[in-house]
């Protein structure tokens, strides 16, 4: 729930040794280099320009998953194939650009044609032809010789024969029209489309065999290795006779830094190492599960810092609870969960794909609590018995969203007390948050309607902490409190009117079973509509509601010095 103790190591080695250890941290991927202290630094090889051109150049090759070593790239064959690969993206791009010119012209002229009939335009003649929004025109106030036709899309169609020499006045909003000279300029636009098209066909070929070319996908994955080599000597500090490589890496991973690079290098390097009380990275391992959208909550808000507790796995559990009780719905649940394995067979990556990954479990809150309210897309079953409904018992409902509220607030405290009781307990923030829960304890019982006279003494003790500890912003604070509970009500509001938007919908059979196929569009659109609405009130009542009351932010995660980040296999997964 919180990052994993970060240590900063310094690894001391012989500066023959410098290449091999680079080599050996990529290999392993299990630290984040950082600069050195030490301000001298080694300098990068005279390679390194190349390196970072050809990168460049195959900028379009995704690379492989072989590293070759870096005497036995071709550089000059790799160059010339890269200029080569460039001049064809250059051929393709002008063609596609003509291409699409004469596929402009030739509508153009087919548009013009049907309207007029030419061989060819007269001697010392030209056509103007535009088109032209109806509303942007005046045609009392165009030639007597215009011809005005009506075109799709309200618009107009103008054509004017003048003499060559006569200017013709085109209005500033119109769209002018290519005009063709005869149907044979026709026919040769229509030639040459075919042509052009066989052409980028052949260049677009040739651009895939070099690009699938396993040979150049490997010199394209060696550059990115050693390129990335060469960005870390710049970090490293530089001794007379030793330099210093230092790296931050998760407790996990000491042990396995420690043994691999003892073996390998034995005496040649010395480690030395300390934990992080305060630190500026952090690496968090959340369950499998919880991985598949753990993005969605970061895009929405900042990355933990290191003392943070990680809200994710609580996204997790409370946002499809939260969804499901909105939707209530077997039928719709069930349209969702379809939904959601659609968009995750469909979609790799992305906040949808992620975003898939709770609607499915909020889908599956949505049968649960759907049975409960007997409701199946509006409808109720004489079958299963109706164990509470939504419709007749508003004000039920309406209590059960603040009860799911005031857990859900209350377990966003606990964590603050949990987060200041490590590494040592900071009294003060603990002191605080009991303060706020015994006064929003307070403010549930009151709404609940068991309220206590004696619950005043310990209200009024929670204020004094309060105001001894966060001063005159704290007291403003307080009434937020039963802002915040009464903001859980918009689970239950939004989830009756669902209710009655369903039964409307089903109000249209009585027209007739002719009607059932709009009741089936009108109910899909209903699940989309539901989709939204309880992905944005769960989500706001997490991230705003929940997550204020213990979560900073302001962290950053480990970028591992990895040589498998570069590969393709690991771009495709």
């Amino acid at each position: 729930m919180r990052s994993e103790p970060i240590y900063r190591v310094g690894i001391f080695f012989v500066n023959d040794i410098r290449d091999k250890l680079i080599a050996k941290l990529h290999e392993l991927g299990i630290v984040e280099v950082k600069e050195s202290e030490i301000e001298n630094r080694y300098e990068v090889s005279e390679l390194h320009s190349l390196l970072s051109s050809l990168d460049y150049d195959l900028q379009t090759i995704r690379p492989g998953n072989n590293l070759l070593d870096v005497n036995e790239i071709d550089y000059l064959k790799v160059e010339q194939t890269a200029k080569r690969l460039k001049e064809l993206y250059k051929q393709r791009k002008e063609l596609v650009d003509k291409y699409k010119m004469l596929l402009d012209r030739l509508e153009d002229a087919e548009i013009v044609m049907s309207y007029v009939n030419y061989d060819r335009l007269p001697t010392g003649y030209k056509l103007i032809a535009y088109r032209i929004n109806k509303r942007e025109i005046d045609l009392k106030k165009l030639d007597d010789t215009a011809e005005v036709y009506e075109l799709p899309n309200n618009q107009f169609l103008i054509l004017i024969l003048a003499d060559q020499n006569k200017q013709v006045i085109v209005p500033e909003r119109a769209d002018l029209m290519y005009v063709p000279n005869s149907y044979d300029e026709i026919d040769k636009m229509r030639d040459e489309i075919r042509q052009i098209n066989k052409e980028i066909q052949l260049l677009t070929s040739e651009i895939n065999n070099i690009e699938t070319d396993p040979y150049l996908r490997d010199v394209k994955f060696s550059i990115m290795v050693y390129l990335n080599r060469e960005d870390v000597k710049k970090m490293i500090g530089k001794g007379k006779e030793y330099g210093l490589l230092e790296c931050y890496v998760p407790r996990r991973y000491l042990n396995n830094l420690k043994s691999s690079l003892e073996n390998t290098f034995g005496n040649k390097i010395e480690i030395i190492y300390e934990k992080l009380e305060n630190s500026p990275v952090v690496f968090i391992d959340n369950p499998k599960v919880v991985k598949d959208f753990e993005q969605v909550g970061y895009q929405f808000g900042e990355i933990p810092n290191y003392k943070d507790i990680d809200p994710g796995i609580f996204y997790y559990i409370f946002f499809p609870i939260m969804f499901g009780f909105i939707v209530g719905d077997v039928v719709y649940g069930i349209g969702i969960m379809i939904i959601a394995k659609l968009i995750q067979l469909r979609m790799k990556e992305g906040i949808l794909r992620q975003m898939s990954s709770l609607w499915f479990v909020g889908g599956i809150w949505s049968i649960l609590f759907g049975l409960i309210f007997n409701e199946f897309a509006g409808f109720e079953l004489d079958l299963i018995p109706t164990i509470f409904h939504r419709g007749d018992h508003v004000l039920e409902y309406m209590g059960f969203a603040i009860v799911l509220g005031f857990i859900h607030l209350m377990l966003a405290y606990t964590l603050n007390i949990v987060k200041h009781l490590t590494p040592e307990p900071d009294w003060e923030h603990i002191i605080t948050s009991l303060s706020w829960m015994s006064i929003l304890a307070i403010v549930f019982s009151y709404i609940a309607g068991f309220f206590q006279e004696w619950m005043l003494i310990i209200a009024v003790l929670g204020v004094l902490i309060i105001a001894k500890e966060e001063g005159l912003i704290g007291i403003m604070e307080i009434p937020s409190l039963l802002s915040n509970l009464v903001s859980y009500l918009r689970l239950a509001i939004l989830g009756i009117v669902g209710v009655i938007l369903a039964k409307l919908i089903n109000l249209l059979l009585n027209i007739g079973w002719v009607s059932l196929i709009f009741v089936i569009i009108f109910h899909i659109l209903h699940i989309g509509l539901a989709i939204l609405e309880a992905s944005i009130q769960a989500g706001r009542l997490n991230i705003v509601e929940f997550r204020t009351k213990f979560f900073k932010g302001g962290g950053r995660f480990l970028n591992f010095f990895s040589i498998n980040k570069l590969k393709g296999e690991s771009q495709d997964g």
